[in-house]
């Protein structure tokens, strides 16, 4: 779907709602965790999941990541701000989890003409928030206006979202959070400073 052009993509991003909405009824898990990345780990809360996001390990891509505050160009005062943030906005999460695709993009998006046929790659499919999802595809695609277009069809269908401004704000700025973090590792300096300047514009929204 990333390479139709973008009134088509507009177009499609209103069907794409109803994925969401598709999604949202799939809550048969009491606990927020992975859906199969064989971690058996579960969290009571989204607000401890997204915490288990940035847990320092000592092995793979972002091992000893805090070392950057110091030895590389990952910004503390910039980290925390957006991460003390995020933490107070998850606690407005519900306290039962949704299915949640987790790399939400249209890159994932599979589409005949105007037709979404199906979302492909669920590597990082989780029990979590759905504006996750939503905020994922927002981040990338903010032309799309797709928290505006979810937020209306669901209040079409009288499905109330409670919290809908805290929530999304919550996953948005993990996802940023965690691409100022990608590409501090990287030393990629353009993306970097892209990621910090959406944060802050971020932060100063909320």
């Amino acid at each position: 779907m990333s390479a139709y052009p973008q009134p088509a993509q507009a177009d499609l991003a209103s069907h794409l709602v109803t994925t969401i909405e598709s999604m949202i009824t799939i809550r048969d898990n009491d606990t927020f965790g992975w859906v199969n990345r064989g971690e058996n780990k579960r969290y009571q809360t989204w607000q401890d999941m997204l915490e288990s996001f940035f847990v320092e390990e000592s092995e793979g891509f972002f091992a000893h990541w805090r070392t950057m505050f110091t030895e590389g160009m990952l910004e503390k005062v910039v980290f925390e701000a957006g991460y003390d943030q995020m933490l107070e906005l998850a606690s407005y999460a519900p306290k039962r989890p949704f299915l949640v695709h987790g790399d939400f993009h249209l890159g994932n998006v599979l589409a005949d003409r105007t037709i979404v046929t199906g979302i492909v790659d669920w590597e990082m499919a989780m029990y979590g928030d759905f504006m996750y999802d939503v905020a994922n595809l927002n981040l990338w695609s903010p032309n799309l206006e797709f928290p505006t277009k979810v937020k209306r069809h669901l209040n079409e269908k009288s499905i109330d979202i409670p919290y809908f401004r805290e929530r999304l704000y919550a996953s948005l700025l993990s996802r940023l959070l965690n691409g100022l973090r990608f590409y501090a590792k990287q030393e990629n300096k353009s993306g970097y400073q892209l990621m910090k300047n959406s944060l802050i514009e971020t932060l100063d929204e909320v």
